[in-house]
């Protein structure tokens, strides 16, 4: 027990260091989903020690409510997203992710056919340790991915000081160089925004080519604000970004040529979409306060989905080592007898 308050003190320092440097990343959501995993393991050893075993039951009854709870909210997530990743299977923008969900519905159709089974061959049962194992790592930064995403929502207040730059992230056009409805949305918004200020800030439009024989995001967000009414002077293009890190590196460039202040803005996406892109901006020195397009709750769970991959494949090489090192020390504690089952 000693150990694991002792780790739970790590972790309750670094979530105290991470909240008073301000910064949006993922440990905003790693550090107090550890702290309170860590809480819950140390009252269960605590009551295994009670007199009272009536204690130590409850605690385990709430335990195993709480996880049927969660494990059917899972199922019906899980049922919404696969919904939906069926619907964008065509569009190429999505093939990634569609291609990493399947593949982790087979892992999870494999591990649970493992367990109904009940097969008491030896590799099987090292196996299916192995992709608990596996299953439990990319479940605990999926709630934490969550935590942070929440978080950042909680802070993310557009307060009354000067706004000096309206940016809009970029979305896909339609096959006639036409502003999507997701982008449209993210349009509408930003120009109502920007129109209610007592100042009139600059709009910039972010995003470039997506394929071949179309003009660049950037370009046809300018047409749809010029449409609007809105004077060419107020609209600068950053046209060379391919992604949500480039839509953030170049405006900050474009930013200081203007001589904008980097800090005095907004930016316009969806609300799926704002965490991360609150990660990039906050790297760059941008600001982190957005204004969001909210999404129909059908559909924000494949978009939350996505943006937890795509944080996910940004540090492929750290997962990847993290991953293979825990099913070295499972496996190890499996061979050698450290861990039963």
């Amino acid at each position: 027990m000693l150990i694991i308050a002792s780790f739970e003190l790590v972790a309750l320092l670094a979530l105290l260091i991470n909240q008073r440097r301000g910064h949006i990343n993922l440990g905003n959501g790693i550090w107090p989903l550890l702290v309170m995993l860590l809480s819950l393991l140390l009252i269960t050893l605590g009551l295994q020690s009670w007199p009272f075993t009536g204690w130590l039951k409850a605690w385990l009854w709430v335990l195993a409510i709480g996880g049927i709870l969660g494990g059917c909210g899972f199922l019906w997530l899980g049922y919404l997203i696969l919904q939906q990743a069926w619907m964008y299977r065509h569009i190429r923008a999505y093939r990634r992710v569609n291609v990493t969900l399947v593949g982790m519905l087979i892992i999870l159709l494999c591990f649970s056919s493992l367990i109904l089974l009940q097969l008491h061959w030896p590799a099987l049962i090292y196996l299916t340790v192995l992709m608990a194992a596996c299953i439990g790592y990319v479940a605990f930064f999926w709630c934490a991915f969550g935590i942070a995403f929440l978080h950042y929502r909680w802070r993310n207040r557009v307060g009354h000081q000067r706004i000096a730059y309206v940016l809009v992230l970029g979305a896909l056009l339609e096959q006639d160089n036409q502003v999507s409805l997701t982008l449209k949305k993210r349009l509408d918004l930003a120009l109502s925004f920007g129109e209610r200020q007592i100042n009139q800030p600059v709009y910039v439009m972010s995003g470039g080519k997506t394929g071949p024989g179309q003009v660049s995001e950037s370009s046809a967000m300018q047409q749809y604000a010029r449409q609007d009414g809105i004077a060419d002077e107020r609209i600068y293009c950053e046209n060379q970004s391919r992604n949500t890190y480039e839509n953030f590196q170049y405006t900050q460039e474009l930013l200081k040529k203007l001589e904008v202040p980097i800090q005095q803005g907004v930016f316009v996406t969806s609300d799926y979409h704002a965490f991360r892109a609150a990660i990039f901006a906050d790297r760059f020195g941008l600001t982190t306060q957005s204004v969001v397009v909210h999404t129909a709750r059908k559909k924000i769970w494949y978009g939350y989905m996505r943006e937890f991959f795509s944080i996910m494949f940004n540090k492929w090489r750290w997962h990847a080592f993290c991953v293979s090192a825990l099913i070295l020390i499972v496996f190890l504690a499996l061979i050698t007898g450290k861990l039963s089952i």
